[in-house]
C-alpha cells in the first residue's frame, strides 16, 4: 500500500472534520519541504477538500488545469477534483520549466515518465516519474434547518 502525503495545514483541518487523522509516509520517502508561499498556494488550491484513495490513473482529456506547488508537489484539476502528485524521486525543474508527457493513452498513470523541457532553448533538462494521484474533494456541508 502506497502511503500518502497530507500537508499539516489540511491535517488539522481533517482533524477537525473527522476527528482523526494520519501523515503515512512509505519507507525512506519523506514529506516534501515547501516554502511558506508554496504551503499557502497548497493550502489554497486544497481548502475545504479531504483525501481521498490514492488512484493509479488520471484521465488526461479531463484535466482543466495544471499547477506544479514544488518539484515535488503537482496539482491536477479533474472537474471538481485535484489530484495530488508527489512524483518518485521529484521532478526537478518543474516549476520553473515545462511538463512534457508523452500521450499513448488518454491517461496519466502512476510510473509514467514525464520530461521537463525548456522550450526557449528546446532541450530536455530532467525528467520524473508518476506515484499515485490523490483525490482530494469537496466537503459536503450538512444543511440542517
Amino acid at each position: 500500500m502506497r502511503k500518502v502525503f497530507v500537508p499539516l495545514s489540511l491535517m488539522a483541518s481533517a482533524m477537525a472534520l473527522t476527528g482523526c487523522a494520519q501523515a503515512d509516509y512509505a519507507a525512506g520517502e519523506k514529506e516534501p519541504q515547501l516554502t511558506e508561499k508554496q504551503q499557502v498556494k497548497l493550502d489554497k488550491k486544497l481548502a475545504g477538500r479531504v483525501a481521498g484513495e490514492p488512484v493509479s490513473c488520471i484521465q488526461r482529456s479531463r484535466v482543466r488545469n495544471f499547477t506544479a506547488i514544488s518539484d515535488d508537489v503537482l496539482l491536477y484539476e479533474v472537474g471538481d477534483t485535484v489530484y495530488v502528485n508527489q512524483p518518485y524521486g521529484g521532478c526537478p525543474g518543474v516549476t520553473r520549466d515545462t511538463l512534457v508527457t508523452r500521450a499513448t493513452t488518454n491517461r496519466l498513470c502512476s510510473g509514467d515518465i514525464a520530461r521537463v523541457t525548456d522550450l526557449q532553448i528546446g532541450i530536455d533538462v530532467g525528467s520524473c516519474a508518476f506515484s499515485e494521484f490523490v483525490p482530494y474533494r469537496k466537503v459536503e456541508e450538512d444543511s440542517a434547518d
